[in-house]
């Protein structure tokens, strides 16, 4: 609890009350004459209390813990002998990751994959073509000197909408090229490379392509 100004001031008067009466009892036990004369200096006249009456409380600081301030596990820069320069602690560097790639496989160009591509998608056609359909073993009619010659009206218009998409003239130009080829090799080689999606299996294939074997017999 904290103690006020009037509470000190009072065990003030009351150490001087009793120093003073032991003063006196001290003064008692000496021979007449050896007394010195003192003057008793009254408590309301000391100026130490009129200064202490001016302030209501006095706080009581508890001081501070130095083992608390400077542990015991940090030196302190106190400890260190005059004349003598503390060094300062080198400053932590982390260390960095150092970050290496992937070693990374040569990818090829995609010129490169398209080519790879598309001659898998022709060998895949050729290996159709070369499969033993029935329009590649039956034997066909007599020779045409145009394989045009040897297609009918109705069959124009069923190749036509069927095999060249509703197209005319392509029917024209690839029975153009037919009559001029060498072989029926060199026939199904360029209707392979044209023409990927024609269902070899078909009806419509086979009487074309029995057509074109009467031209190309060979």
């Amino acid at each position: 609890m904290e103690k006020t100004i009037a509470d000190i001031i009072a065990e003030i008067k009351e150490t001087i009350s009793v120093l003073s009466e032991r003063v006196a009892a001290l003064e008692a036990c000496l021979p007449a004459g050896d007394v010195p004369e003192t003057e008793a200096l009254p408590a309301e006249d000391m100026p130490e209390a009129e200064a202490f009456a001016a302030e209501e409380t006095v706080d009581i600081v508890e001081p501070l813990d130095i083992i608390d301030v400077f542990p015991a596990s940090e030196p302190s820069l106190a400890a260190a002998p005059a004349g003598e320069s503390v060094p300062e602690p080198e400053p932590v560097v982390p260390e960095l990751a150092v970050f290496e790639p992937a070693s990374a496989e040569p990818v090829e160009s995609l010129g490169a994959i398209n080519d790879i591509a598309a001659a898998k998608v022709k060998e895949a056609i050729n290996d159709a073509y070369a499969a033993d359909y029935a329009w590649k073993t039956d034997i066909p009619g007599s020779e045409l000197r145009n394989i045009l010659s040897g297609i009918s009206l109705n069959d124009r218009i069923l190749f036509i909408n069927t095999l060249f998409g509703g197209d005319p003239e392509s029917f024209q130009s690839t029975i153009a090229y037919l009559n001029e080829a060498s072989s029926f090799a060199e026939a199904t080689d360029y209707l392979s490379g044209r023409f990927p999606d024609w269902k070899l299996g078909s009806d419509t294939v086979y009487r074309f392509m029995m057509a074109v074997r009467r031209h190309l017999r060979s």
